[in-house]
């Protein structure tokens, strides 16, 4: 009975989605704490922790609505640019200018400048759902070209200047701590509990996982795909926002070129903590693991001073094996499915 238990605990580990995420966090850090580098004295210093939770903040929130999307079978190349957009448009509605001092919108209040910058992000969200749910066009395709169009929106609306002198109240806003731990942490984690809860305890969410597993089997059970698809993406547009001003209320700035790793960083994080890229199945804890797993390692290369190149290289090997992997396992699970429902029969 005692061999039968420890045989079926070690089968729950090997088949739980973040054993192989969780592992690798638990190398790396084995690695950093180890490692014959400024690494090992400062990756575990209570300011670079909290600069990796923060960091890690950012990650998270850009990866929860990819985990919806991915989960649904969607994909999202577009969240990035869509960062950038936001804040563009938000710290420029705040300042009024850019930083060449060129006047290029009118001054609003801060909680009115960020209304709206959501509402745009949230509004090429929704374009980007809708073309793709009236035109039945891959979701790669039209986010790819999404990206472009909210890059020359970038572009064009601050005449190719960052935007900057953001006021201190904002500021505070980005650099603010409560009890030594960052303002967006405390954001981040109540994002994360409402659209955990979203995910796995409402319609809404079974109705993700439907469509992720069976677009068809989904709206044959009437499941409303196309609407549940376009909400996607409008969710995408607006947490492409926040994830932008929390980057640009702390640096101080709005940059043209924020973001530009976001999209693939968050799919990566996802791969990571299990979610499939083909739909069906998504683990939003999987998500803030893998996120996490890339802040550190991001983090650690800096202290060994690894080359940027070399870390854009590695970044794409992991997520290679990351989709590899989970190509891998969602084979055996339809396997074993298809071998269980010939027993039963």
């Amino acid at each position: 009975m005692k061999e039968k238990k420890s045989v079926s605990i070690i089968e729950a580990i090997i088949k739980w989605p973040q054993t192989g995420i969780t592992l690798a966090l638990i190398i790396l850090y084995l690695i950093l704490a180890f490692a014959p580098t400024e690494a090992r004295s400062t990756f575990f210093l209570p300011g670079n922790i909290v600069n990796v939770l923060r960091q890690s903040a950012i990650s998270i929130v850009i990866g929860i609505p990819i985990t919806f999307t991915m989960a649904a079978g969607l994909l999202d190349l577009s969240i990035g640019s869509l960062a950038c957009l936001g804040a563009i448009v938000t710290c420029a509605l705040i300042t009024g200018h850019s930083s060449s001092t060129m006047e290029i919108c009118p001054q609003l209040p801060i909680w009115a400048a960020i209304i709206i910058g959501m509402l745009v992000t949230s509004l090429f969200g929704y374009i980007n759902g809708r073309i793709i749910t009236a035109l039945a066009l891959p979701p790669f395709i039209v986010t790819l070209a999404m990206q472009e169009v909210a890059k020359g929106a970038v572009l064009s609306f601050s005449r190719g200047f960052p935007v900057s002198n953001l006021p201190a109240s904002v500021l505070a806003m980005g650099r603010g701590t409560l009890f030594e731990v960052p303002y967006t942490v405390y954001l981040m984690l109540i994002l994360l509990a409402v659209f955990w809860i979203i995910l796995s305890k409402t319609k809404f969410g079974r109705h993700v996982y439907a469509i992720g597993g069976n677009p068809e089997c989904a709206r044959l059970s009437g499941i409303n795909v196309k609407r549940t698809k376009i909400i996607i993406y409008v969710i995408n547009g607006a947490m492409a926002c926040v994830a932008g001003l929390m980057v640009s209320f702390r640096l101080g700035s709005a940059q043209t070129d924020l973001g530009a790793t976001y999209g693939l960083d968050a799919i990566t994080a996802c791969c990571l903590g299990g979610t499939a890229m083909g739909g069906g199945k998504g683990y939003m804890f999987g998500t803030i693991l893998g996120c996490i797993f890339l802040t550190s390692l991001s983090t650690g290369f800096n202290l060994m001073n690894v080359n940027a190149y070399y870390q854009q290289i590695i970044k794409g090997v992991v997520l290679i094996i990351a989709i590899a992997f989970n190509a891998r396992n969602g084979i055996t699970f339809r396997r074993k499915e298809k071998e269980e429902s010939k027993e039963q029969k």
